[in-house]
């Protein structure tokens, strides 16, 4: 099996992220099913120099220790305690630098892929669902059943069932390169939520939080969600309760969810096919329903 190699990994950041462009990921279930896509769009990240990377200036906590592993090492994280991002570590051990895999298509075995992603085939996709099946970090580990658990895996040995292939590379005429996506998003999410701290604070939490911390925390999201899934409507006192939970859940474990912000919030849930996309998941209608929820519980604080 023509597995890349760490040499693959130990070399400049920029130069891998192009690189990895065209290249085969391979991720094998527990079941032994493998599935398989090909990488079309990537971000490379450079600690010593960029303020956007987690281990920005070599800073090591418990999240980001993976970025200072051997290169050829998967490093995945949440994002918004929703998302789940994976990233290939690169440059020689001790050096905090990775790939953002933000992209790919599916090469081999995607119905699988799809009844993972959206528990039907691909005969049965909407057009948005195939437009959107894989364009996305989030999506992209969605599909290929990525979380926490494969943090720190060694992607140059098959036995942990995640590995990388050669490929099949564009050619180098057609390849574009831009700015990277979400960089000011954080930024601008918070101006327009009235709250210029609230993605600081939130970083500021979440750098020594344990993958056993992180887990917790997405679990009691799970549970808050799907609660919301099963309420009969958005004004009666079930729904109203899960708002409250929902807005304590984001102070404790992000940052100060006053009502303005948890009012862009329900905004954003319903309007926004990221967030409409994950919490439909949890039943029909259900991100409409928390955003018509919290709406209601926002009038009646005024």
């Amino acid at each position: 099996m023509d597995v890349l190699t760490r040499d693959f990994y130990d070399r400049d950041t920029l130069a891998a992220a192009r690189d990895l462009l065209g290249r085969d990921i391979v991720r094998v279930l527990p079941d032994g099913a493998r599935l398989r896509c090909r990488i079309t769009e990537t971000e490379a990240y450079i600690g010593r120099l960029d303020k956007a990377c987690h281990a920005y200036g070599y800073k090591r906590t418990p999240r980001t220790e993976t970025l200072f592993s051997p290169p050829g090492t998967a490093y995945v994280y949440l994002i918004y305690g929703m998302y789940h991002c994976l990233n290939f570590v690169t440059e020689p051990e001790g050096e905090p630098a990775a790939v953002l895999i933000r992209g790919a298509i599916p090469v081999e075995n995607g119905d699988r892929l799809a009844r993972i992603r959206f528990g039907r085939g691909p005969e049965e996709l909407t057009p948005y669902q195939r437009k959107n099946f894989l364009n996305g970090p989030g999506r992209l580990c969605r599909g290929l059943d990525l979380t926490r658990a494969q943090n720190g895996l060694d992607l140059t040995d098959p036995g942990c069932g995640l590995y990388v292939l050669p490929g099949s590379p564009p050619d180098p005429a057609r390849v574009r390169t831009g700015r990277r996506i979400g960089i000011d998003y954080a930024q601008e999410a918070a101006e327009r939520w009235g709250n210029t701290e609230a993605f600081l604070e939130s970083r500021e939490k979440h750098k020594d939080y344990t993958p056993e911390k992180e887990a917790q925390i997405q679990a009691e999201m799970e549970e808050i969600f799907a609660a919301f899934g099963r309420c009969a409507g958005p004004e009666g006192e079930e729904a109203q309760a899960l708002v409250k939970r929902w807005q304590e859940h984001i102070t404790k474990y992000h940052y100060r969810c006053t009502d303005g912000i948890l009012a862009c919030l329900g905004q954003m849930y319903a309007n926004d096919p990221r967030f409409r996309e994950n919490l439909d998941q949890y039943g029909p209608g259900t991100a409409q329903k928390m955003s018509d929820a919290i709406a209601k519980f926002v009038q009646k604080a005024d």
